[in-house]
C-alpha cells in the first residue's frame, strides 16, 4: 500500500520539523515548504494527497491567498487542506466554523496550532478518506 503524501507549507521551521517527524512516524510521506511560492513549486512535482497550510507567513493572508488559488485551479482543487494556524487564538475569532462552512473551500478543515497531535492527525485522516 502506498503512503499518503502530505505537503506542509509553514514558515515556522521548528514546527515544520516536528510535524514532519510526527507524520512520518504515522507512515505518511512528507514534503515541506517555508512559503507558498515554494509550496506551489513542490506541489507540482510532489503531487500531495493533502496540504497542511499556515495562514500568516510573509503576509497576513498568504495562506488564504494560496487556498484561493488552489481551489480555483480545476487540476488542484480536489486536494484537501488542513489550515493549521494560531491566528484564531491571536485575534479571538472562531475560524473553524467560518472555514468549514464556506462553500468556496471544500475539503478544508481548521486546526489550531496547539501541539495537539491527536487533533491534527484526526483532521488529516478525515480529509484523506
Amino acid at each position: 500500500m502506498n503512503k499518503s503524501k502530505i505537503l506542509i507549507i509553514d514558515d515556522d521551521t521548528d514546527l515544520v520539523a516536528s510535524t514532519k517527524l510526527f507524520l512520518q512516524n504515522q507512515n505518511f510521506e512528507v514534503a515541506s515548504a517555508i512559503n507558498t511560492k515554494t509550496g506551489f513549486q513542490i506541489l507540482k512535482s510532489f503531487n500531495p494527497d493533502l496540504i497542511i497550510l499556515d495562514i500568516i507567513m510573509d503576509s497576513n493572508l498568504e495562506g488564504f491567498n494560496f487556498l484561493n488559488e488552489l481551489k480555483s485551479d480545476d487540476t488542484l482543487k480536489h486536494i484537501p487542506v488542513v489550515m493549521n494556524t494560531s491566528m484564531a487564538r491571536a485575534i479571538g475569532v472562531n475560524m473553524r466554523s467560518a472555514i468549514e462552512d464556506a462553500e468556496n473551500f471544500p475539503k478544508t478543515m481548521f486546526v489550531e496550532k496547539s501541539g495537539d497531535w491527536d487533533e491534527l492527525l484526526k483532521a488529516v485522516k478525515e480529509l484523506l478518506q
